[in-house]
């Protein structure tokens, strides 16, 4: 299976990326590669990779830097997802998006729709 990761040099993606590898062929971007939340970009690096799934890690993740500019919270973590998701979804590559604690507290144990009101 070929696997793109975005946010691959982050917390969580450099720890799943060594695993990965162990039996699939991974791509991705970190936050060097450029703006997650620019369409081309994406559009370009998933189409050089053609994935059949994408686990999307990418986001600002610095609790107090989210509160002290929420636009630019909402246009990485935001934006950048939905860009992440509409080009999967062009490729048709499965997507796998993971939240903190701070967006859902983890208590449902199940999937969380997208449409779930925040749970911090």
């Amino acid at each position: 299976m070929r696997v793109f990761v975005t946010g691959w040099d982050g917390l969580l993606g450099s720890a799943l990326v060594p695993l990965l590898s162990e039996s699939h062929q991974v791509s991705g971007m970190g936050i060097a590669d450029g703006d997650i939340a620019d369409p081309r970009l994406v559009r370009a690096r998933l189409d050089a990779f053609r994935p059949d799934a994408v686990v999307h890690l990418a986001a600002m993740t610095a609790v107090d830097a989210c509160e002290d500019d929420e636009a630019e919270a909402f246009r990485v973590n935001a934006e950048g997802s939905r860009v992440v998701a509409a080009e999967s979804e062009r490729l048709e590559a499965r997507v796998l998006a993971v939240s903190s604690d701070y967006v859902f507290d983890g208590a449902k144990g199940a999937p969380t729709p997208r449409t779930t009101p925040p749970v911090p």
